[in-house]
């Protein structure tokens, strides 16, 4: 699991080997917290201060990846990841995700004022929007997807099968001329 939380811009990149790369300001050096908690590694910066104008890069090489927790005021890029297991992404914040992956199953869940933009492969996709977000998934297909969106957010999906779930408050939802419409609530 890789947990990023606080202002940090972040690549993370499919590779047989390990790394981490910081580029930092180094006014914030001390504050950076890098900590390895069994399977997680969680990166973020200390929280009882304020940052503005800085620099706080990190790029991540690894060779899988099953959870993505994003948290803060952030932009990430996911490239490179190809795998039939499930994947993860909770996305709380401020957040921009660009991620090209191809996976089994996908459970992404935003909570806040985001843009998502996803490209690839799922078999199977729950999605959970909340907040002021833009997600766009129009080149991310999957067989079948439960989609369930709240606020104001924008869902634009690929769905070559089912798609069920529903749609509240001012939320749009946009999908493919293939899905096969199944039990979609609306206010």
């Amino acid at each position: 699991m890789i947990h990023l939380d606080s202002v940090v811009d972040a690549t993370i990149i499919n590779s047989d080997n390990y790394s981490i790369v910081f580029r930092i300001d180094d006014n914030i050096e001390d504050y950076l917290i890098v900590e390895k908690i069994d399977t997680t590694l969680k990166i973020s910066l200390q929280g009882d201060k304020t940052y503005s104008k800085i620099t706080n890069e990190v790029n991540l090489t690894l060779p899988d990846i099953e959870v993505l927790i994003v948290e803060g005021v952030f932009k990430a890029n996911l490239s490179g990841f190809s795998f039939s297991h499930d994947v993860e992404f909770d996305i709380k914040g401020i957040i921009m995700l660009n991620a090209n992956i191809d996976t089994g199953h996908i459970d992404l869940q935003v909570d806040g004022t985001s843009s998502i933009l996803l490209s690839g492969n799922g078999t199977t996709a729950d999605i959970l929007v909340n907040g002021t977000t833009t997600a766009d998934l129009s080149d991310f297909e999957t067989t079948n997807t439960s989609v369930n969106i709240d606020g104001t957010s924008t869902v634009i999906l690929r769905v070559n099968g089912t798609l069920s779930g529903s749609v509240k408050g001012v939320s749009k939802l946009y999908y493919s001329v293939n899905t096969i419409l199944e039990n979609i609530n609306s206010d």
